[in-house]
């Protein structure tokens, strides 16, 4: 067809341009399709998640992600802290789909913009985004970036130097003359449904998914509900009951009885494992269509809906909590809560036995990212129940995040991960016990930061943890991070702690790789708390709405004591409940060595009562190094509230506050 025509023929184009021999009929040498490739982009019908890539003496990053943070498939190599591609990637061949023809046409208008808009050297970045029927402009300076978004699919980036633009959307104009429409929004739920099940066709074999995959699956979900909330077009909500549906008939059964989306472990694919994060990112879009259907007033609504609507709700309490408080999954200490890595794994020749396994990652806190999607599935399951236990949950998950923000020049920055208690310790090796299971770092992608940001605010909708002060201070890290007038080193948004890294060394540190060979974004949920962000985001009469979206709800705001610190990236001591004469490790992480003093002090940090530790600390800004942790063992102290106080030779600290209890 003419369509498949017209791609080959642009991208052969700048295949030869760049030296790069065409993959499948576009084969490959230096990858120009990366992660998420031509074939897929084909093979789902859209412009999914396709990203198309050339740019000099370089390949740009290993992923596909979206701005809001719905899309994640790298594992870690913890002992780098570097990234690579999970398994699970689908790379299925070049398929024709006349379904294209129709989203073409805000694409051919990114191309003919673009190609007239090239400025700034050798490379010009334009990126266009066209949501449902709407095309917006701006123009930076870097590479050439097109981004295309519609209603039902996102995502379509082209990177190349502008003569190789020009040659390209001329290709593209010839061959494709009569993609001047968009998709009728009568039929855009429909053209997102079809898609969504191709791609679930496509990704599931049987009752087998996995994490991997479901990151895919997610992908998109929330359009079901987000669309029918702008448009009350109930037929979003009948696309999205199909293929919440289709979903769950690939649940699979495990040997304890309980269902979820299980498929190879995604750091170990000799594995099947059964994620938190896999059921979580699905369970709860099923939860937002049955918040709309179940607290509303709409009667119609009601009549049609609930009966699914309260099938999802029991679906996610059984087998999300319920499921993994029953594997002993969930650990709390203090006001603090975590999810930890489930040991069960299955055998894929054999999956009618758990088989427990003890290696680097089971039984490990999960990511800070993973955390809050069970936190806001938590969220909306108290919301739909009023059950006091959701409403808990949520509160020591966020609580655990909360007593983890850095605070610099008021405002916030965190690490991926961080321990949750002792056994997060790395341990085997009695040459590296100073070190954790894990890398402590803000992660280099840019949709990990923007994806916790709309749980943040979720938690704070819903009345939990934060308050205004805290949204205040995330609203800052974002303002911080924007570079749009090019003042500093590096790209249009820089990572988050690139402020608080500068004032430690003395000298930036710019992460350009990644996403997208972007380092930050803008965080829009934050949009409607900020009139500065909301104007970034083009916005050109932007109202500020601090009030609570579910303000029926009790509010109940975690306070911890904070102190301004550009050096000490990590402070805290686990785990916090302690009893006279147990064990704690009291551990810090820092970018710059030098001397430091860990005191105890009375609960208010007024009274110094005892000194910890007095020494060195190592520093470093990657995300092994820095590292100190110190066994303590509090001994003769009375019951109570205390606190542990760091202190650098610079005069910086930072507090956490612990219990002390009776033997």
């Amino acid at each position: 067809m003419r369509l498949n025509g017209a791609l080959k023929s642009s991208i052969i184009y700048l295949s030869q341009t760049r030296g790069v021999a065409p993959r499948n009929g576009l084969r490959e040498r230096t990858p120009i399709v990366t992660t998420g490739c031509l074939s897929d982009f084909m093979a789902t019908g859209g412009f999914g998640k396709a990203a198309w890539r050339a740019a000099p003496a370089r390949t740009f990053g290993r992923r596909r992600e979206e701005e809001e943070g719905e899309t994640e498939y790298l594992a870690t190599d913890d002992s780098k802290g570097t990234t690579r591609p999970s398994a699970g990637h689908s790379t299925s061949a070049l398929t024709n789909s006349r379904r294209n023809e129709k989203r073409l046409n805000a694409f051919m208008k990114v191309a003919v913009l673009g190609a007239v808009h090239w400025h700034a050297g050798d490379y010009a970045r334009n990126i266009f985004t066209a949501y449902t029927g709407r095309l917006n402009f701006s123009l930076k300076t870097g590479a050439f970036e097109m981004t295309k978004r519609l209603s039902g699919w996102s995502g379509f980036t082209l990177m190349f130097g502008k003569s190789r633009l020009i040659m390209s959307s001329l290709i593209f104009l010839a061959a494709l003359p009569g993609f001047a429409r968009l998709a009728p929004a009568e039929d855009r739920p429909q053209v997102l449904l079809e898609r969504m099940l191709e791609n679930l066709e496509n990704r599931a074999q049987g009752t087998i998914t996995g994490e991997a995959h479901c990151w895919h699956l997610a992908h998109n979900m929330g359009q079901f509900t987000d669309q029918y909330r702008k448009t009350k077009n109930t037929a979003w909500l009948d696309a999205g009951v199909e293929y919440y549906d289709a979903l769950i008939a690939v649940m699979h059964t495990s040997p304890d009885g309980y269902k979820g989306w299980v498929g190879p472990y995604i750091y170990d694919d000799q594995y099947y494992s059964e994620a938190h994060v896999t059921d979580a990112i699905l369970l709860h879009h099923m939860l937002l269509f049955s918040e709309i259907v179940l607290n509303g007033d709409d009667a119609e609504l009601m009549a049609g809906y609930a009966e699914k609507a309260r099938s999802y709700v029991a679906l996610a309490e059984k087998h999300l909590f319920e499921k993994f408080d029953a594997r002993n999954t969930w650990i709390e200490d203090g006001p603090y809560g975590a999810y930890i890595d489930d040991p069960n794994r299955l055998l894929p020749d054999d999956p009618s036995s758990f088989v427990r396994v003890s290696d680097g990652r089971s039984g490990m806190a999960h990511p800070f990212n993973k955390q809050m999607k069970m936190g806001v599935a938590a969220l909306s399951l108290y919301r739909l129940t009023g059950r006091q236990y959701y409403r808990d949950r949520a509160e020591k998950i966020f609580a655990f995040f909360k007593s983890r923000l850095n605070l610099f020049e008021d405002h916030y920055v965190w690490n991926y991960w961080e321990p949750f208690g002792p056994d997060d310790r790395r341990a085997g090796d009695p040459e590296d016990t100073d070190s954790w299971r894990h890398w402590i770092a803000v992660h280099p992608f840019r949709n990990y930061q923007a994806g916790e940001i709309s749980m943040i605010v979720d938690a704070y909708h819903t009345g939990i943890v934060f308050d205004a002060t805290d949204i205040e201070r995330f609203c800052r890290t974002n303002l911080r991070m924007y570079n749009g007038d090019g003042g500093r080193e590096g790209p249009e948004w820089l990572n988050s702690n690139y402020d608080m890294i500068h004032a430690a060394l003395g000298r930036p540190v710019v992460r350009t790789g990644g996403a997208g060979g972007l380092a930050g974004c803008l965080w829009r949920p934050l949009t409607a708390f900020c009139p500065e962000l909301a104007r970034i985001a083009g916005e050109e009469t932007p109202s500020v709405d601090w009030s609570r979206r579910h303000a029926e709800r009790p509010v109940t705001v975690f306070d911890f004591p904070f102190n301004s610190s550009s050096s000490l990236a990590m402070a805290a001591v686990m785990p916090s409940v302690v009893k006279n004469g147990g064990v704690c490790l009291v551990a810090s992480k820092s970018f710059v060595p030098g001397t430091i003093r860990i005191e105890l002090f009375n609960a208010d940090g007024t009274e110094l009562l005892e000194t910890i530790f007095a020494g060195e600390t190592p520093g470093g800004t990657d995300g092994r190094e820095g590292i100190l942790i110190h066994e303590w063992t509090p001994e003769n102290l009375a019951a109570g509230a205390y606190r542990v106080r760091w202190t650098l030779n610079n005069g910086e600290f930072r507090e956490f506050p612990i219990t002390v209890q009776d033997r």
